[in-house]
């Protein structure tokens, strides 16, 4: 029997439902079959650039629990997961092609705190994690989910300096890595925490494999430093495909 993740991106057992791109890799589909995990797919969004309209991360935020926040596009979604029990919500903002009109949904939940541009998140977003009593760390960097990485916690990788500066300072271990070495088709590079997500407690997959990757020596010691198995999905370099929102998890 699946249950609901308690908190975002952080599951305490093996997770057995995912929020995902449509357009990740035949691999990558496999390998989550291979794995018992599920999917659901974003619709991909108009309204945004073309590289990004079907990243999960820019048009989902599950915000622990039943509750899913959602862009404006998301009908299929919408009601693939109501049926499921969840309870999404549609956020006001409209996305726009132009950063930052396109980031409302692009919050990273790290234990209980808060990555984001706060002058660009949705309103909705925030104040529903202000509520809670997290802690909102404001960072120049709109695409704060794309750019983090999650092994538990208490640690990240990421590769925007802002977040590895905010990170430090709430106290958590920040790695920070290269940029460059993330494909995302249409741009010169795609950002980390678009190229994988948590399937179970220390076990980290990962949209590609890390050893394309020219800090690779540096994320696997920061993983075995946190007692993460990093399981590869893809024998190509990792590539950015919105990353992944885990939802259900095994009971």
């Amino acid at each position: 029997m699946a249950v609901f993740l308690k908190h975002p991106n952080l599951p305490s057992k093996k997770v057995s439902a995912c929020i995902v791109s449509p357009q990740i890799s035949d691999e990558i589909k496999q390998n989550f079959l291979s794995l018992n995990i599920g999917v659901y797919f974003v619709t991909p969004c108009e309204r945004i650039q073309a590289p990004v309209a079907s990243h999960a991360d820019m048009l989902a935020h599950h915000a622990g629990e039943t509750l899913i926040f959602l862009e404006q596009s998301q009908n299929d979604l919408f009601g693939a997961l109501q049926a499921t029990g969840f309870q999404p919500k549609y956020i006001e903002e409209s996305l726009h092609k132009n950063y930052p009109h396109d980031i409302a949904l692009n919050i990273c939940v790290v234990g209980k705190n808060i990555l984001c541009n706060k002058n660009h998140a949705g309103r909705e977003v925030l104040n529903h994690y202000k509520q809670a009593g997290f802690q909102i760390l404001h960072v120049n960097q709109g695409y704060a989910k794309c750019s983090c990485l999650l092994l538990n916690e208490n640690a990240l990788i990421t590769d925007d300096e802002s977040i590895a500066f905010a990170c430090r300072n709430a106290g958590i271990d920040a790695l920070l890595i290269k940029k460059g070495d993330v494909r995302l088709k249409g741009y010169p590079y795609g950002f980390i925490g678009g190229a994988g997500g948590l399937i179970a407690p220390g076990r980290l997959c990962l949209f590609g494999n890390e050893q394309f990757h020219i800090d690779c020596a540096r994320i696997r010691a920061f993983a075995n430093k946190h007692n993460t198995q990093l399981i590869n999905l893809s024998e190509y370099p990792l590539t950015d495909y919105g990353g992944m929102v885990p939802i259900l998890q095994s009971e």
